[in-house]
């Protein structure tokens, strides 16, 4: 857990570090948020392979 004041960079940090662990490791990072600006600054260009995509399901 990340903890700090707005505009710290928390959300940057933790971007960077997926980053850093996907490339090092080959193996998928799932990022999970309840803010929408943290989960723009985790979905930026260039940090996923692929575009994030929203899949809604029924249950």
């Amino acid at each position: 857990m990340l903890v700090g004041p707005v505009g710290t960079g928390k959300s940057f940090t933790v971007a960077r570090l997926a980053e850093l662990w996907r490339e090092q490791t080959g193996t998928p990072v799932v990022g999970l948020t309840t803010s929408q600006n943290a989960a723009w600054v985790l979905a930026r260009p260039g940090l996923w392979p692929a575009a994030p995509q929203l899949t809604v399901r029924s249950t």
